[in-house]
C-alpha cells in the first residue's frame, strides 16, 4: 500500500491482513494511529481465532476525524494501561488520507 487509502470522512476502508503467528493461540488484532490522547486505537480490537490467518479488517472512518494524511498500523492489540506496553508488533505505516465528505 505504498500510495496509501483514501477515503471520505464518514466512510469505511478494507486493509487486507496476513498475519505470520509464532503459536497457535486466538490473538486480537487493532489499528493504531494518531490521537489527540494517550490512547492510539482507531477502533475495537478484533479476536482471531487460532486458524485465522488471512483477513479483512474493516475500519470505519468516523465523522471526528478531520481532512487529512494520518499514518496507521495494524497491531497486535494491547492493554489499556499504558504500563503493559504498547501496540506492537505491526504492520508497514499505511497511510491513510482522510477527503471532505462533501467537495
Amino acid at each position: 500500500m505504498q500510495d496509501g487509502i483514501t477515503v471520505k470522512i464518514g466512510g469505511k476502508v478494507t486493509i487486507p491482513v496476513k498475519v505470520v503467528r509464532a503459536g497457535k493461540n486466538p490473538i486480537a488484532i487493532s489499528v493504531d494511529g494518531e490521537t489527540p490522547a494517550a490512547g492510539s486505537g482507531w477502533r475495537t480490537p478484533l479476536t482471531l481465532r487460532a486458524a485465522e490467518n488471512e483477513i479483512e479488517f474493516e475500519l470505519d472512518v468516523g465523522r471526528e476525524r478531520r481532512p487529512g494524511t494520518y499514518g496507521i498500523v495494524v497491531s497486535r492489540s494491547w492493554a489499556a494501561d499504558l504500563r503493559a506496553g504498547r501496540p506492537g508488533p505491526c504492520s508497514e505505516l499505511i497511510l491513510l488520507h482522510i477527503k471532505p465528505a462533501k467537495p
